[in-house]
């Protein structure tokens, strides 16, 4: 919920960023590294993290169900659709050679586009956990776009947070 003393959004983060801190399985969880968890939170909390409505969408289509109640209870976070805007920027993807990355078949939903189209409208950098490998990822896409992005560990790093072991 943005206020008069929330920070204006630098970054928006990928579904795939909350999945890798949800996910048990995974060793950067947030069991295992509570206190990234913990820093999102904060710069959630204050309004420099963002995310988009597909994001939420993806979320519930997911199978974390903590990850579930935690964006159900935090829906302000996640903003809506500018189908104006953002729709243009989606268009111009299809056109400039990512028309597989605009299209691709995912469950129900592809957040994907709809992200690099809100940080490059509102001049945000993406947090997300894919990796350049092919035509249809977002760093890709987001580097044609000249929209910046990094990982949960390139955010922890940017932010000078420093994970000590708990006693």
């Amino acid at each position: 919920m943005k206020s008069l003393f929330s920070v204006t959004p630098k970054f928006t983060i990928d579904t795939c960023s909350f999945n890798e801190m949800f996910d048990d399985e995974r060793a950067s969880n947030r069991k295992n590294f509570p206190g990234i968890w913990e820093g999102v939170k904060e710069l959630i909390s204050s309004g420099e993290i963002i995310s988009h409505e597909e994001v939420y969408e993806e979320i519930m289509d997911g199978p974390y169900e903590d990850l579930k109640t935690w964006a159900r209870n935090n829906k302000h976070v996640f903003e809506a659709y500018d189908y104006v805007d953002e729709g243009k920027i989606i268009a111009d993807m299809g056109k400039k050679g990512f028309a597989e990355f605009v299209h691709q078949r995912k469950k129900k939903h592809n957040a994907d586009p709809w992200l690099v189209a809100q940080a490059k409208k509102q001049g945000l950098r993406i947090i997300t956990q894919e990796r350049k490998k092919g035509i249809r990822d977002i760093p890709r896409v987001a580097e044609a776009f000249k929209v910046d992005h990094l990982d949960i560990f390139g955010l922890v790093k940017e932010k000078g947070w420093v994970l000590r072991r708990g006693r």
